[in-house]
Order: structure tokens, then C-alpha cells, then sequence
């Protein structure tokens, strides 16, 4: 008797994509678990009735979301069992020191960690990062996919708390807010880094990094006075703003750039209302890049590369989805700043894997325009902080 197939129209970007049949689970299907990639799906499971407990406790996450198969996704809210134990350890030892610079290392290191004694979804955000990372450390496929799927289901259960948080706007909530969507952003860096990097775009099938480094960005400006009266006081330094961009060595490729951002006398109105749009990225491209060269070094290399993504206009933004070439020449030099950090480890790969998704949407005569960022090697530094490779000696607990 024929084996009757059921098809499915309601199964996941990814695996649309790749053409093969979507068990439809959620929070991630089965095949995005088993292959590391980032679901569309995961960011669509609804958000349950929330719980609250006694005074002194925040924002409980919600129920255990639907499972799916033989995959086990739920991560029991709030336990502290010894893999829990072991991930926090990690986060406090390790993780925490390759998130800032070394003169904020406190905020991560201490202060984040004790928010999370009152907010499961930041908990659960703090041991989902330190997971991803920890799997970075791995020599076992065993262990490594252990790690990425206890991120993942983490990583699911804070999201419906934190954007119920988020939209609450409660001022008391705001550290807890803000320290969440600061570890979203290397979480979704090392989720990309797993699978073919994908240029921006606005279709909204799955978040992509560079809109979660955006709304951080935005996210920060709407909220800097409230930080600044906070914990969060010792990250809250302004950029020396500075007019000299040829403190920058790499400034001379980008000053290049400007000649195709010129309108012409045959361009349209909206030739030169997008050429603008394209012509304002590019000048903040090139103060960003040249402060971690100032200086007092108010931003380092990793905070140029968070920076420019929420400086740049919305229109900027909407030529990138529409693969303008000028704004994809823009972005693909912006890259160079993500090679030059290739050394962290939730940036290894991105910079160079965007620029060949960028590579491969330009035409022949827009590539010499990208020659430069493209064959310019990755920084492969050991991290300031040490090689965690080698000193890292926790046992596995559980």
C-alpha cells in the first residue's frame, strides 16, 4: 500500500529553503536543531500567561513551550540544577570576560549576574550565551550539540518574558531589559556564525543580527538617562566625537566610496534620495571606524561594529533589503570592521561569510568596488583576555 505523505504549508523558512519536509515544531523544528540553524519558527512560538512569585522575584518566564518529537526543548524555569550550575560557572569565569572591554568586565562579570537573581529571562539569557560559548570549546559533536540545543531552549524560554517585560516600559525593570538585549545580540553572533550568513533584509521570516545590534542601539538611546542613574552608569561613556577620520588607517578605502554615490543627470529623484541615504551611511561608517583610532579610546573595535548599525537611517536600511548595490558596497566594507573582531569568538566567520553573501549579489562591475574588504585577512588574534582554549579546565558536571 502507498505510503500517504502529508504535505506541509506551514513548515519553516530554512527548511523551505532547502527543500525538505518541516516536522513543524516548536520552538525550532527538528531539522534547525539537528543542523544548527537558527528557525524561523523559533521566534514565532506565542508567548504564554505569564506567572509571578512572591515579592522579591521578577518576571517568572512562561510555561514550557510545545515539544516536538523526540527532542526534548523544555528547560525548567528557574531550576539551578548542576548543568545550570556549570553554564553560570562558565558565564562568570569565561564568557563574561569576552564581552566588553576589560575596564567594564565588573558590569558583566558581577552586576549582570546578580539582575539575574531577580529576572528568570535574563538568567536564562546569561546561561543561553554561556552555553553557546562553552559549545565553542568543544572537541566532542556530542557535547557541542548538547550546548547549542540547552541555548536554544533557553534562549526560547526568556524571549516571550523579555518582550512582555519590554513592553511593559516598567522603570524597574529597565537594567534587566537592557542587560537581556545586550546578550542577544552575541547569542544571535555565534546562532549566525553556524550557518551561511544572510545579508539584512525586512521580510521578517527570522531576526537577523544586525537588527537586534539595531534595536539595542535604539533601545539604549531611549533609555540612557534611566542607565545612567543605574548600575549600568560605567558603560554609559560618550564617544569623543571627532572631525580627523584619517586617524584611520583603513579610512582611504571608504573615502574611495564616494564616487558612486554621486547622482548623475539622468538619476531619478529617488536615484538621488537613495544615493543620500547611502552617501549619510557611509559618513558614519567612517567616524565609527576611526574611534577606536582617537585617543582617549572611548569605543574599542567591538563597540565600533555595534554602533553603526543603529546610527544608520531606516532608508539605508530599506536599500540594503532591496540589494541596492551602492548600500550593499557600503555594508560589505562594514564587514571589515566584523573581520577585524574575527578574534571573539561569537564573531569568528561572520565578517567574511556576509561578505560572500554580498559578493554574490553584485553584478561584474560593482565587485572592484569590494576588492579591498574581501581580500583583506581576518584579525586572528587570541582574544585580550587569554587563550580560553587552553586555560579553560571546569569539569563536565551532571
Amino acid at each position: 500500500m502507498r505510503r500517504v505523505h502529508r504535505k506541509t504549508r506551514l513548515g519553516c523558512a530554512q527548511c523551505k529553503k532547502r527543500r525538505v519536509k518541516c516536522d513543524e515544531g516548536r520552538p525550532s523544528c527538528a531539522n534547525c536543531v539537528r543542523n544548527f540553524l537558527p528557525c524561523s519558527l523559533e521566534f514565532l512560538t506565542p508567548s504564554k500567561p505569564l506567572h509571578f512569585l512572591a515579592p522579591g522575584r521578577k518576571l517568572l518566564s512562561p510555561q514550557k513551550p510545545a515539544q516536538h518529537g523526540p527532542l526534548d526543548l523544555h528547560c525548567p524555569s528557574s531550576s539551578m540544577d548542576l548543568k545550570s550550575l556549570e553554564l553560570l560557572h562558565h558565564y562568570t569565569s569565561f564568557t563574561c570576560l569576552s564581552l566588553g572591554a576589560e575596564r567594564d568586565i565588573q558590569v558583566w562579570q558581577e552586576i549582570i549576574p546578580r539582575i539575574a537573581q531577580s529576572y528568570d529571562f535574563l538568567l536564562q539569557g546569561v546561561l543561553a550565551v554561556s552555553a553557546l560559548h562553552l559549545s565553542t570549546l568543544q572537541t566532542s559533536t556530542v557535547r557541542r550539540t548538547e550546548l547549542v540545543q540547552k541555548a536554544m531552549r533557553l534562549q526560547n524560554l526568556a524571549l516571550p518574558a523579555f518582550r512582555h517585560s519590554l513592553s511593559l516600559g516598567n522603570p524597574d525593570d529597565i537594567d534587566a531589559v537592557f542587560a537581556f538585549a545586550g546578550l542577544v545580540v552575541p547569542y544571535m553572533l555565534a546562532i549566525s556564525g553556524s550557518s551561511p550568513n544572510q545579508i539584512p533584509n525586512l521580510d521578517n521570516r527570522h531576526p537577523h543580527w544586525f537588527h537586534s545590534v539595531r534595536g539595542l542601539v535604539l533601545l539604549l538611546g531611549k533609555i540612557w538617562e534611566q542607565l545612567m542613574r543605574g548600575p549600568f552608569v560605567l558603560l554609559m561613556k560618550r564617544s569623543i566625537v571627532t572631525d580627523d577620520y584619517t586617524i584611520n588607517p583603513d579610512d582611504v578605502h571608504f573615502v574611495e566610496l564616494y564616487q558612486i554615490l554621486q547622482p548623475r543627470p539622468s538619476s531619478s529623484s529617488h536615484d538621488v534620495e537613495a544615493l543620500a541615504a547611502c552617501r549619510g551611511a557611509l559618513d558614519e561608517l567612517r567616524r565609527i571606524a576611526a574611534l577606536p583610532c582617537s585617543v582617549c579610546r572611548t569605543v574599542n573595535r567591538v563597540g565600533a561594529v555595534y554602533i553603526w548599525p543603529g546610527t544608520v537611517s531606516q532608508e539605508f536600511v530599506k536599500l540594503l533589503d532591496q540589494r541596492r548595490p551602492e548600500a550593499l558596497v557600503i555594508f560589505a566594507h562594514y564587514c571589515m570592521l566584523l573581520k577585524r573582531v574575527n578574534h571573539i569568538w561569537c564573531f569568528v566567520g561572520v565578517g567574511t561569510n556576509m561578505l560572500r553573501a554580498v559578493e554574490k549579489e553584485l553584478d561584474v562591475e560593482w565587485k572592484p568596488w569590494i576588492e579591498w574588504a574581501v581580500s583583506e585577512p581576518e584579525n586572528r588574534e587570541k582574544q585580550e583576555v587569554g587563550a580560553i582554549e587552553k586555560c579553560y579546565q571546569c569539569p563536565k558536571l551532571g
